[in-house]
């Protein structure tokens, strides 16, 4: 039985209608050390010397040993351009990590927490990819336990991103060990930052490491005090209240998000002093935890897309300055942007324009004429008309802007105009609504944007998707009625573009959406 489903009116919706099934949109090693359990006690018929008090006095012998094992471990650093002179340097002046082996167990008879074991880095050479790679020896009683975190210490100048940290005990025979992920940045010892720990992967926390537990989770909630610097790793957090610049102009004075009035997600707290007027001063580096923040690879491609991005609307631009309001008039010029003789520039525009063109972008010069010619992307490359497709648009819902909100439908929701004849007209009786076990809703917020879109997608036995049906909404505004209409794929011409449009529109929803909710 299909149930009401009331949803609110904002949200883009893109919802799956699946065939047969919903949509779907290491274990680590601990290493104990092993202590012999051989003995012999001499026999009455034994002589001193005999080849069975020679075993024997072997057996004793490899006990022993065995109270004392020796542990590998190696640590990944990832390789960056900054890293190898400081690195080299640091090699020569005996500088490298500083390592403590923190055991799982407690003392059983103090029991506190078993003495670390200490020991020092030294580099030994590079992995396959170009990291760095540091080792370090133990001597570690057998009675320790198994290792379940390490102390690590930054001794170099300058910070170091560790990859993982790979312990080896030399009394086992097979290849098992313990390997502790980090993927972190380590601040270097001098800056007085707090000595980091780094946990193996353990369903729960065992007693022997609660207390260090605790420390690491109070350390990265901070306490509400201070102010925050680039290298800390602390994730307290603030209301919007530095928005506005009220200092420089009082028109520029903007409310507070994430109180009570204004209810929004929070923005990590950085200590910045107030201004007079009581917003935080503004500050060009925005505070984030230091693992959280962007790399540098991530953030030259950012600074790419927005070079892209602006020389993207040159044409349009250019056009506009140059020719009043003229503006792209049909579909073939948007192609020219991407044909063998790109897009012709005014004689007079200045030159410094290419300054700012990016390497992806070529200029051509012909007969004294300029052109800006843009790479075809590959979608269009492969495909002329790819966004005109239903294959493509689906893709997109997974591949996307907002692969976050496709949901699988449990119930139609009253407040539709999708109706279950709509839907097995689309499947073109291959099976019955009545016959699917799911189907997918989705919700919209009241009068938030001008259409609300929910879309339904039927998964195909191949696992593709298939759109089915977009409904767009517009909620009462200005006097005018509540007003839904839903389209469908067709054949015929206007209703073709009609579809065309339609889906546009919720590629759009996605967009903002993606922004707005599923960002945060």
């Amino acid at each position: 039985m299909l149930k009401s489903a009331l949803v609110p009116q904002s949200t883009p919706i893109t919802a799956l209608f699946s065939f047969s099934k919903p949509f779907l949109h290491g274990n680590n090693h601990g290493f104990r050390q092993i202590q012999s359990s051989s003995s012999h006690k001499k026999g009455p018929n034994e002589r001193v010397g005999s080849a069975a008090a020679v075993n024997n006095i072997k057996a004793i012998a490899t006990s022993k040993r065995t109270l004392i094992d020796n542990v590998t471990a190696v640590i990944t650093v990832k390789s960056n351009s900054s890293l190898k002179d400081e690195i080299d340097e640091s090699f020569l002046f005996g500088k490298s990590f500083s390592l403590e082996l923190v055991s799982t167990k407690l003392d059983h008879k103090t029991g506190s927490e078993k003495t670390t074991k200490p020991s020092h880095a030294i580099r030994v050479g590079n992995d396959k990819e170009g990291n760095y790679l540091y080792e370090s020896k133990f001597n570690v009683p057998f009675d320790f336990g198994e290792v379940g975190a390490i102390y690590v210490e930054n001794e170099h100048r300058i910070e170091m991103y560790l990859k993982d940290i790979a312990l080896k005990s030399e009394s086992r025979n097979d290849d098992h060990g313990v390997k502790i992920t980090c993927n972190s940045w380590l601040q270097p010892k001098e800056e007085n930052t707090p000595k980091r720990i780094f946990f193996a992967n353990k369903v729960t926390t065992p007693d022997g490491l609660k207390r260090f537990r605790r420390q690491e989770l109070r350390h990265l909630q901070g306490d509400g005090r201070g102010v925050r610097q680039l290298s800390d790793r602390i994730y307290d957090y603030d209301v919007y209240n530095d928005l506005g610049n009220p200092e420089k102009d009082p028109k520029l004075k903007r409310p507070v998000l994430g109180g009570k009035e204004y209810p929004y997600p929070r923005r990590c707290r950085t200590g910045r002093p107030r201004s007079e007027l009581g917003d935080e001063n503004r500050a060009d580096d925005i505070y984030v935890p230091r693992d959280e923040a962007f790399s540098d690879i991530k953030l030259a491609a950012f600074d790419s897309k927005k070079t892209y991005s602006f020389v993207s609307t040159l044409p349009t631009l250019i056009e506009t300055k140059f020719d009043g309001d003229k503006k792209f008039e049909y579909f073939a010029e948007i192609d020219e942007l991407f044909d063998e003789d790109g897009f012709s520039i005014p004689p007079n525009l200045n030159e410094s324009i290419w300054n700012i063109i990016p390497r992806w972008i070529r200029k051509i010069k012909e007969t004294g004429e300029q052109y800006l010619q843009f790479e075809t992307p590959e979608a269009l490359h492969r495909d002329k008309f790819f966004w005109f497709r239903d294959e493509e648009f689906a893709r997109q819902t997974l591949a996307g802007l907002n692969p976050c909100s496709i949901q699988l439908i449990t119930e139609l929701p009253r407040d539709s105009s999708i109706t279950e004849e709509i839907i097995e007209k689309e499947i073109a009786g291959n099976i019955t609504v009545a016959q699917v076990r799911h189907i997918e809703d989705e919700d919209e917020a009241v009068k938030t944007t001008l259409y609300g879109s929910r879309t339904i997608f039927f998964l195909n036995p191949d696992e593709t998707l298939r759109p089915l049906a977009i409904e767009l909404t517009r909620p009462p505004m200005d006097g005018k009625p509540l007003w839904r209409k839903v389209y469908t794929p067709s054949w015929n011409s206007t209703d073709s573009w009609l579809w065309r449009l339609a889906k546009a529109h919720v590629l759009a929803h996605d967009a903002g959406y993606h922004q707005l909710v599923s960002h945060w």
